[in-house]
């Protein structure tokens, strides 16, 4: 990465670089010039680790199978965040009943 007064002019693949100032070896670490793409959602990022993943559900049961395990797996979070499900694929929406026979006393939100 090329920067001349503090902005990115030029960033390379190449591993031998042009004229250089200083070489920072990053050891295979991510390197985030800045956090200006709002996009990114940084914070999510770890939290995403305990979301459940249901875009392998085709029935409304498998969901429900699916999210009970996950709440079976992770007692201590205070909610379940399903996530990736589709509809179409379930033919219809989960609804709060549907969700509402999760044994857990905690909130579902999807």
């Amino acid at each position: 990465i090329e920067v001349i007064n503090g902005i990115i002019t030029e960033i390379s693949t190449s591993s031998i670089p042009r004229d250089f100032a200083e070489i920072l070896d990053a050891n295979g670490a991510l390197l985030l010039p800045g956090l200006i793409d709002a996009h990114i959602h940084v914070g999510m990022l770890g939290e995403s680790q305990y979301f459940v993943d249901l875009s392998n559900c085709f029935t409304i049961e498998s969901l429900l199978h699916d999210v009970q395990l996950h709440e079976n797996k992770h007692p201590y979070l205070k909610c379940i965040i399903g996530i990736n499900w589709d509809q179409s694929k379930l033919g219809r929406y989960p609804t709060r009943f549907d969700l509402d026979t999760i044994q857990s006393s905690k909130s579902v939100p999807f």
